[in-house]
């Protein structure tokens, strides 16, 4: 395991030296932990595969399921990596755009259950005034409704 880790160093140093100059530091070594993860993982996929081909029955039901979880929690982190790094070019494209976005999602979010109430609205500014009371105030429940009737 050292010497495999040794010779993917010795193999890397010469990519990092050629393109270390035309990016980003700390971006490059993101992407370059991210090739090692996904050699990693096809290695050790291999592996298994070579080990395991045989399978029947219950163990063969059980490596599949595990299979199965293994790669649903891959795409969703996937899926949450690809989300993150769209919000940062979208971030990067136009940062006042996406913080009142950002501010604006929240809102909606927070109060999206609550009841809002128009107050205000004065034609002649084109200014629209609103108070918002999200709290909600409990009200009785008709269908619900004790009956106290003596019999």
């Amino acid at each position: 395991l050292h010497a495999a880790e040794e010779a993917w160093q010795a193999a890397v140093a010469p990519v990092r030296a050629a393109l270390a100059p035309q990016q980003d530091q700390e971006l490059f070594d993101v992407r370059l932990e991210q090739v090692e993860v996904e050699v990693t993982v096809a290695f050790w996929n291999a592996r298994l595969e070579a080990y395991v081909s045989g399978l029947e029955g219950e163990a063969a039901v059980t490596l599949a399921k595990a299979q199965a979880t293994r790669w649903k929690t891959e795409m969703k982190a996937a899926g949450e990596v690809a989300l993150e790094q769209n919000e940062r070019y979208a971030f990067a494209a136009a940062p006042a755009i996406y913080k009142a976005r950002s501010y604006l999602q929240a809102l909606v979010n927070g109060i999206k259950d609550s009841r809002k109430y128009f107050l205000a609205f004065d034609p002649g500014q084109r200014k629209v005034h609103l108070r918002l009371d999200t709290q909600e105030q409990p009200q009785p429940d008709i269908v619900n409704m004790p009956t106290n009737v003596e019999q």
